[in-house]
């Protein structure tokens, strides 16, 4: 099982990736996946890392940042991003050379709750 250590052993606090206004969100939710990723964040108000199976309690969060990095995203978490930009940086082909099975989907709205306002974001099928 992942933990707040390996989730650390995985983080930077740097990241070089070109962010654009498509990046940029009120609030993202990553769901979580059977298979590695690596992401990369720049200016977040809060970065939320949690198991993929949820019971709604306290343990549900693995470990929270926030501001700029980049993180190898193990199988298995999720992650709720809010206020700032968000990009998937992995490259499908090398997740399918390790047996991964990969899906894309349609994207889909992502609603959340942000001060007592709903807010829509649009998600890439992360």
């Amino acid at each position: 099982m992942i933990d707040a250590q390996e989730l650390r052993r995985r983080w930077s606090d740097k990241t070089e990736a070109v962010f654009t206004s498509a990046d940029l969100s009120n609030y993202v939710e990553i769901p979580a996946r059977n298979y590695e990723r690596t992401f990369d964040f720049q200016g977040c108000k809060s970065i939320v890392f949690l198991k993929g199976e949820r019971t709604g309690t306290e343990e549900d969060v693995i470990l929270m940042s926030q501001g700029t990095g980049r993180m190898v995203l193990p199988a298995g978490v999720q992650v709720l991003v809010t206020d700032g930009y968000t990009k998937c940086s992995s490259n499908p082909t090398d997740a399918a050379r390790s047996g991964s099975t990969i899906t894309s989907s349609t994207p889909k709205p992502v609603v959340g709750k942000d001060d007592g306002w709903t807010v829509v974001a649009q998600a890439d099928g992360y």
